[in-house]
């Protein structure tokens, strides 16, 4: 009986070793699974990170893009403002002489209770670069406006609209009816 005990207590004692060999196996293989996965879920993570990154990038580069083109948007209304702000400061040159000029005539006309001289029109207009003077030879074109020349005769000095006054004249909307002389 000793016998087929001992031979139980080692048949026992080989399946304990074969149960803790496959234990370990299986622990074994258990933490290579670990492992395994866990290899994965990091390349998974860096995968997700990098597109995370590249999106991130692409986001950046389109907000660039667009503060660029709004930039441009502005520069290109600041431009067109300060053109206007220039013309608009020429024209209110312009009308400040022909408003200086205007002040003498009513100062004149005051003067001499209601009458002008066309001659101190003439003087005075050139004087303030209202009117200028251009010797001719010829009947004036109907570019410079209604022409008197030919009454005097020719070579006689025409009596014309200064550049500022035509750019003025140009700028402003004639109303219906309005002619404008300027010869």
């Amino acid at each position: 009986m000793t016998t087929d005990l001992d031979a139980l207590a080692a048949r026992l004692r080989e399946d304990a070793k074969e149960l803790c060999a496959e234990d370990q196996r299986d622990e074994h293989f258990q933490v290579a699974d670990r492992a395994l996965v866990s290899r994965f879920r990091t390349a998974e993570i860096e995968e997700a990170a990098a597109d995370a990154l590249l999106a991130a990038r692409a986001k950046i580069d389109r907000l660039h893009q667009e503060q660029a083109e709004e930039d441009a948007g502005h520069t290109l209304a600041l431009k067109a403002a300060c053109d206007q702000r220039d013309a608009a400061l020429q024209r209110a040159k312009e009308a400040e002489t022909l408003a200086l000029f205007g002040l003498a005539c009513l100062d004149e006309a005051r003067r001499e209770l209601g009458d002008l001289d066309g001659g101190w029109i003439e003087d005075t207009g050139r004087t303030m670069g209202v009117l200028t003077a251009v010797e001719v030879t010829e009947r004036c074109t109907a570019d410079e406006g209604a022409c008197r020349c030919e009454e005097y005769g020719f070579p006689t000095t025409c009596v014309r609209d200064s550049e500022a006054v035509k750019a003025y004249r140009a700028a402003r909307p004639v109303p219906p009816g309005e002619g404008a002389p300027g010869g």
